[in-house]
């Protein structure tokens, strides 16, 4: 796959297909581009909700461990 993204300065641009995509049918697109240049703040309280357990601590530990002798 190639995907570029550039500012044209005029109506023509050369594209060098990739030798793997010849005597093969391909779609070339050309669409406008725009992206938020701000970054989204991180929003780190999902996060914690990953930590909340419906479960009591002495369920999850292993009541007992036999240990079998070699």
């Amino acid at each position: 796959m190639v995907r570029e993204i550039i500012k044209p300065k005029s109506e023509e641009y050369i594209l060098r297909i990739p030798k793997e995509y010849l005597n093969q049918e391909i779609e070339i697109l050309v669409l406008p581009f725009s992206y938020n240049k701000t970054k989204p703040k991180k929003d780190l309280s999902k996060l914690l909700d990953v930590s909340v357990w419906d479960t009591k601590e002495e369920d999850i530990k292993v009541q007992n461990w036999n240990i079998q002798e070699f």
